[in-house]
């Protein structure tokens, strides 16, 4: 009998299957960690991702009961195996020893987050998205705000201590970041393990990532006290012009200064769908507290 692998990968899936296939295939080109390797893809009953699934030996498929990443992935690590679980999205590629780095960096923390890079930036928008850090963790002066679920590892007993992922549509890496924050864990990030995103290139994909981004802000400063204040910070930073020469000098260590200014602009700009979505998100909570 096959001892259980020691190191889970999940994946949740959507009607992406080319993009699932090279995932899997970058996941069987990689570095088997000590203990041993599992893959586990959470999709639909009825989507494609299940025949692509079945074409690779260490990796099976589970169908999911809820809707939506946050239920994929809660469903995900709770059928794996493993003592050491890596979230990775489907529409990403890992580098051959990104899990490898991930699982070893989890003898000395209980979350860690991988080193996020772009698959390519020849378009605009994919260019913005990576400089802007869209998909990506956030950190404020060293300190971790948040890891996303598109490259990170945690720990078992850190997810049972805080009991997983919440079922939010939206916004659900970050409670859970706050979550272990909360009960002082130790988080941090290791650029060497390096995921490869496949950053979205058209202005309509972009103006709804801020925009749901935006509708899961009112519930999380709601819960999270240290986290609405941060957000109180980063809105009256809005106002102060020494604000924006920041965010245009960063823009200015990846891109060209005409660049920059362009990005800025459109940074100015999605601050519209990212207000709109904290607006629908604050009406949502409203509904829900009258409807009790």
């Amino acid at each position: 009998m096959t001892p259980p692998s020691d190191v889970s990968v999940v994946v949740p899936t959507f009607k992406r299957a080319a993009s699932l296939r090279r995932l899997l295939t970058s996941i069987e080109a990689s570095v088997v960690p000590p203990g041993g390797l599992e893959v586990i893809v959470v999709g639909y009953e009825a989507d494609a991702a299940r025949e692509v699934v079945g074409s690779f030996t260490n990796a099976k498929y589970i169908v999911q009961s809820g809707s939506g990443p946050a239920d994929a992935r809660e469903a995900g690590w709770r059928a794996a195996a493993g003592s050491r679980i890596v979230f990775v999205d489907d529409d990403c590629v890992v580098s051959p020893t990104a899990i490898t780095i991930l699982a070893a960096a989890l003898d000395h923390a209980d979350g860690v987050g991988a080193g996020i890079e772009p698959l390519g930036r020849d378009s605009l928008i994919a260019d913005f998205a990576h400089a802007d850090g869209v998909v990506d963790h956030r950190l404020v002066k060293g300190q971790i705000q948040w890891l996303v679920t598109a490259g990170v590892a945690f720990r078992r007993d850190a997810l049972e201590g805080v009991g997983g992922f919440q079922k939010y549509r939206y916004g659900e890496d970050t409670d859970l970041t706050l979550r272990l924050l909360a009960t002082n864990r130790e988080l941090r990030v290791e650029p060497s393990a390096r995921i490869y995103h496949d950053h979205r290139t058209r202005l309509g994909q972009l103006f709804t990532s801020y925009y749901r981004r935006g509708t899961c802000e009112r519930r999380l400063m709601g819960a999270y006290p240290n986290h609405r204040a941060a957000k109180r910070r980063a809105a009256r930073d809005l106002l102060d012009p020494r604000s924006w020469v920041a965010t245009y000098r960063r823009y200015a260590r990846e891109v060209s200064a005409p660049r920059s200014v362009l990005f800025v602009v459109l940074k100015a700009v999605l601050i519209v769908p990212y207000v709109a979505g904290t607006i629908v998100g604050e009406r949502s909570i409203e509904r829900r507290q009258a409807a009790r």
